[in-house]
Formats: C-alpha cells, sequence, structure tokens
C-alpha cells in the first residue's frame, strides 16, 4: 500500500493535507497498527523527545484527525491560537506511529475503557490495554474474593476527595484518614500512591493548604507531588502535567520567599531550611524553562514565565555573589551551583519527610 510522504515542501501528497500543515520532519499515512483505527500518521525519521512534530492551522485539519489513541502515547497536543501543536513527549523511532491519548491515560484500564467507550464509543488495544489486569498488578489479582477490600478502598479514597472538594471534609486530619484508608489492614498492601486517585487528592490538598495560608503544609505537598508521584504517574518527564505541576511549585516558592519579607512568621516557618529553599528554588525555575520549551514550545506563557523567573533570579543570585552576569554564567559556577543544589535537595526532601524513591506512602 503506499504511504504518501507529508512534509512542508509538499512533494508526493495531495495538496488537501498539505494545506496549513507545518512539519520540520517527513511523516507517512499507513494503515495503523491499533486494531480498527484504520489509517494512522507514522514517522519516517526518528523524532527526539520534546520536538514539535506538526502544527496544523486550522486546528481541525485532515492530517490531524489522522492522529490515533493510545495509553502510552508517544506524543501530545497542545493549541496555540488558532494552530494546534503536536510534540513528542518521548522518542518517537523511524517508522513508529504517532499517537496520543485522547483522555487521561493514568486511570485503571477500566476506567480508560469505559470514558473511550462513553466518549469516543470504541475500546483501546493498545500495548497498555492488553495487558489488561496485568498493568494494575500491585493493586489488583484478579481474584473478586481478594480484589474486593481493595476495591473497597479505592472507593473510600473517591469518597474523601468529594468530601475535601465539596468543603465538607476538613483539611486537619486529611493526610492521617488518606493513610488509614490506604493500609487499612485487610487489604492485600497499601494502595500505591500513583494509583487513582490519590494523585487527585494530593493535588486538591495542596491547592487548599495554599488557600488557607498553610504555606508548610503545602510545600510539602507540592514536594511529594513533583518528586514521587508525577515520576511514578507519568514517567516522560516531558509530559505536560509534570511541566504544570512544576509550575504550581515554583509558584509556591516564589510566593513563600516573598511573604518571608514581609512576614515575620512565614520567615520563621521556614528559617532552618532558608538557605535549602533559596538554592533549589533557583534549580527548579531552572528545570521549569527547560522543561517547558520542550514540552510545550517556547510561545508557551509557562515558557515565558519560567524564563522572567530565571532572568530575575540571574541577576539577584549574581549581586549577591558580587559578580557580574558574564561570570555568573560560567561552567565553573553553574557546576559549583549544581553541587549545592543536590546537596539542599536532599536536605529540602528530608524536611518534608520525603525519601526518595519510596513507591507507597
Amino acid at each position: 500500500m503506499a504511504d504518501p510522504t507529508l512534509n512542508s515542501s509538499g512533494t508526493e501528497m495531495n495538496e488537501i493535507f498539505l494545506d496549513g500543515i507545518i512539519c520540520p520532519y517527513q511523516l507517512f499515512i499507513a494503515e495503523s497498527k491499533m486494531p480498527e483505527a484504520g489509517f494512522g500518521l507514522f514517522v519516517r525519521e526518528e523524532i527526539p523527545a520534546g520536538k514539535e512534530v506538526f502544527r496544523s492551522m486550522p486546528a481541525i485539519s485532515v492530517v490531524a484527525t489522522l492522529i490515533n489513541h493510545s495509553c502510552d502515547p508517544n506524543a501530545h497536543h497542545l493549541s496555540e491560537g488558532p494552530e494546534l501543536v503536536v510534540r513528542s513527549s518521548r522518542k518517537i523511532a523511524k517508522n513508529e506511529e504517532i499517537t496520543i491519548s485522547y483522555i487521561d491515560p493514568t486511570q485503571s484500564f477500566e476506567e480508560r475503557q469505559k470514558a473511550l467507550s462513553n466518549s469516543y464509543a470504541f475500546g483501546c488495544q493498545c500495548r497498555k490495554c492488553t495487558k489488561g489486569f496485568e498493568e494494575q498488578e500491585e493493586i489488583l489479582t484478579g481474584n473478586p474474593v481478594l480484589d474486593t477490600p481493595i476495591r473497597n478502598v479505592k472507593s473510600k479514597l473517591y469518597v474523601l476527595l468529594d468530601a475535601l472538594a465539596d468543603g465538607t471534609q476538613e483539611l486537619d486530619g486529611v493526610e492521617t484518614k488518606m493513610r488509614e484508608i490506604c493500609n487499612e489492614p485487610f487489604s492485600r498492601k497499601p494502595w500505591p500512591i500513583n494509583a487513582s486517585p490519590l494523585p487527585t487528592l494530593y493535588e486538591l490538598l495542596a491547592r487548599k493548604f495554599e488557600d488557607e495560608r498553610q504555606w508548610e503544609k503545602a510545600l510539602c505537598v507540592w514536594l511529594r507531588i513533583v518528586y514521587i508521584i508525577d515520576p511514578l504517574r507519568y514517567p516522560e518527564r516531558l509530559n505536560p502535567h509534570r511541566v504544570a505541576h512544576l509550575m504550581a511549585l515554583c509558584q509556591l516558592e516564589g510566593r513563600i520567599s516573598q511573604m518571608s519579607e514581609i512576614d515575620v512568621g512565614v520567615k520563621a516557618s521556614f528559617r532552618t531550611i532558608e538557605a535549602a529553599m533559596s538554592g533549589v528554588q533557583y534549580h527548579h525555575n531552572i528545570q521549569l524553562k527547560e522543561d517547558a520549551a520542550a514540552s510545550l514550545g517556547t510561545n508557551h506563557v509557562i515558557f515565558k514565565i519560567a524564563a522572567h523567573y530565571v532572568e530575575v533570579m540571574d541577576k539577584q543570585m549574581a549581586t549577591g555573589m558580587g559578580v557580574n552576569p558574564g561570570v555568573w554564567q560560567s561552567e565553573r559556577v553553574k557546576d559549583t551551583m549544581k553541587e549545592r543544589y543536590e546537596s539542599r535537595k536532599l536536605e529540602l526532601l528530608k524536611w518534608a519527610h520525603i525519601d526518595l524513591p519510596p513507591m507507597i506512602i
């Protein structure tokens, strides 16, 4: 079967497919490897992680409709005004099909199948879904007798999530209640921290703590999300969710830094880790800038905010060390700062009672 090539030069491809498409890489259309998916969009050359695969203007185009779903996708999409941009989340091998996820791929096998059936009228048979219960072996056994108490744990966690969301659950004691539910003695093993709905519970808890100005607790939860939950839930560092969560952590650190300058109570709360927070905050912003550029592109607002943060902090730290920005950017200074960052990161995580890398709470 023919596999017409698609690229920005327009060679070997009908104009209907090229209209409004910008492709830095050669793509081709062929029969999808996803069962019952029809045709799909493939790459003729290897594409590294964090690259723009193509952009479509308008957002809905013939080419865009050829991107099939996978619960283990190699790309993600975002909107830039009227344009649809597809970027690689991880390396896409030569002749590999480009896939994105139409739903939240971190849900359980049963939840994903239900969501796809309800919204798109198909069931997924991707590599991840063909494993079925095997992908949940850390949670479910497939034995109804053994799995009943485990499902009860999940049900109780969703009840707690709903109560926290609607305000009927007080913030004080939520974490203790979460641990009690996850470690119920009749359950086969503790509920994994990266399994639904715990990640959603933690994120909601972090934002609630921020709303209540409980800065220490908010910081501890966001550190747990960024350093423990996200790497387990989203293995690819360039996953947009990981970038967004790192952004939330950076914003909180900046807010705490500002509050410490005007509120003696806040300053006292973080006195023991002030130096660690300062060093870690700088490197978090550098990482955010790099990851946002690769995951979302340099036109995205998260990248622009991160770039601004880094520029301001570069000037502040250079001034504090009594050197000009050129010296501050030297490789020797960067290496020294990186060594300090690693030790301060461990100090901050120890303060937050986080040991790397735990699998469960």
